[in-house]
């Protein structure tokens, strides 16, 4: 499940993005938390990229398999 959150921070996007499997969200599942930092035009607005980043990496696919949340700042 992908989840949207506004941060308002100077500096960064606007949005910043969490993604948790089904599994982490059971209350007696401990899930690690990994933080996927980008690189230079993969900000999920920009022009060349859009939403790639964000569901295309193979992060999302290795939090299911390994019970990781990941914020996507």
């Amino acid at each position: 499940m992908l989840e949207t959150y506004l941060w308002n921070v100077d500096g960064l996007d606007e949005y910043g993005y969490i993604y948790y499997p089904t599994q982490c969200m059971i209350h007696d599942k401990k899930c690690k938390l990994h933080i996927a930092f980008h690189g230079c035009l993969q900000q999920y607005n920009s022009p060349f990229n859009g939403d790639y980043f964000v569901n295309e990496n193979g992060y999302n696919n290795w939090a299911v398999t390994n019970d990781l949340i990941i914020i996507y700042p």
